[in-house]
C-alpha cells in the first residue's frame, strides 16, 4: 500500500489559526475582538480556516487583515488547542499565535482585559468566557506568556514606540506584573535599554527626559 493510500484510512481534523492580538494604552492591557455574523454575536478572536495550500502563519496575516484590518505586527505560536469539543461544527484544532502591536490608528474592537474574567470598551463589557469556542483561554493563555517573558525576552520592545522614555517601560512591566519597582526599574533592567536621544516633542516642562529603545536583537520574522 502506497503511503498515499495509507493517509485515507484516516479521518483528518480541521485545523484553523487564531491570533490574540495585544496592545497597551491608559495602563491597560487591550486585546482585538471581532463580532462575525455567523456567531450570532458573539465576539471572538480574529482568525480562520488553514487551506491545504497555505502555510498557518501566512493564514494568520491573511485573516488578521482580512477580518480584523490589522497587519504589521509581531507574532509567534503561542499553543494547539486541539480539545475534542472545542467547537460544535466539528473536530477543528487551531494553531493560536500571540501577537504584539504599538499601532494606535485603529479603534474599533479593542476591549481592555480587567482581569482574567473581565473585558471592557467604553460601551459594554464581556466575560472572558463568553467569548465564542475557548477563545477566552486562549487571552489567558496568551497573557501569561507574555507576562511570564517580560525578563528574559525581547517581547517587549513590540508593545513600546521605537524610542521610549525610561518610565514608559517601567509602567508596562509594572502593569503586567502588578508591581511597584519605585526607584529599582533602572538597575532592574540594566543593559537591555540603550540611551538613543532627549525628548523633543515639547509636552514636558523641564529638562528633556532621555528616550531610550530596545537593546536587544530579535531575528525572528515580524
Amino acid at each position: 500500500m502506497s503511503l498515499k493510500n495509507d493517509l485515507e484510512l484516516y479521518q483528518h481534523p480541521y485545523v484553523t489559526v487564531d491570533g490574540v492580538l495585544l496592545r497597551t494604552r491608559d495602563s491597560h492591557l487591550e486585546v482585538k475582538l471581532i463580532q462575525p455574523s455567523k456567531l450570532n454575536g458573539q465576539w471572538s478572536l480574529p482568525g480562520g480556516f488553514v487551506f491545504i495550500d497555505k502555510l498557518a502563519i501566512d493564514t494568520l496575516r491573511e485573516k488578521m487583515s482580512e477580518k480584523a484590518n490589522v497587519s504589521g505586527f509581531y507574532a509567534e505560536q503561542l499553543q494547539t488547542y486541539d480539545a475534542l469539543a472545542r467547537d460544535e461544527r466539528g473536530r477543528i484544532i487551531t494553531i493560536a499565535y500571540l501577537c504584539l502591536t504599538n499601532d494606535f490608528s485603529d479603534f474599533d474592537g479593542w476591549f481592555s482585559i480587567i482581569s482574567n474574567e473581565d473585558l471592557a470598551r467604553e460601551d459594554m463589557a464581556v466575560k472572558l468566557d463568553d467569548l465564542a469556542f475557548d477563545h477566552g483561554q486562549i487571552i489567558r493563555d496568551a497573557k501569561e506568556r507574555l507576562t511570564n517573558k517580560l525578563w528574559y525576552s525581547d517581547l517587549p520592545k513590540y508593545l513600546l514606540p521605537e524610542a521610549f522614555r525610561m518610565s514608559d517601560a517601567q509602567k508596562l512591566f509594572e502593569m503586567l506584573e502588578g508591581s511597584n519597582y519605585q526607584n529599582n526599574f533602572r538597575r532592574l533592567i540594566g543593559n537591555r535599554l540603550v540611551e538613543v536621544g532627549r525628548d523633543d516633542s515639547g509636552l514636558r516642562k523641564g529638562p528633556k527626559a532621555r528616550l531610550y529603545s530596545w537593546a536587544i536583537s530579535d531575528k525572528r520574522e515580524k
